[in-house]
């Protein structure tokens, strides 16, 4: 798997060879069939984007800030909780 960094967002391009089990498992799990395919994962694993077709960048930048936020916020609440 290749990590690629731009506009403080991480690119991953999966190779799909039948070597590498886990990311298998992302194509099988999440790959449509047509080419692009853009999948938005939180930290969960969950897919917050799974659409087929060229999607603006800003979009999914937009999805990663609001990821980031709501993870940050559970945390705070989390911390808040426990004391």
């Amino acid at each position: 798997m290749l990590a690629i960094c731009c506009n403080s967002s991480v690119v991953l391009r999966i190779r799909i060879a039948d070597e590498y089990v886990e990311e298998q498992k992302l194509v099988k799990q999440f790959y449509r069939g047509y080419i692009p395919h853009v999948v938005v994962l939180d930290a969960r694993g969950q897919a917050l984007y799974n659409q087929s077709g060229e999607v603006d960048s800003q979009h999914i930048e937009d999805i990663f800030s609001k990821s980031v936020a709501q993870f940050q916020n559970a945390r705070i609440q989390t911390l808040r909780i426990g004391r």
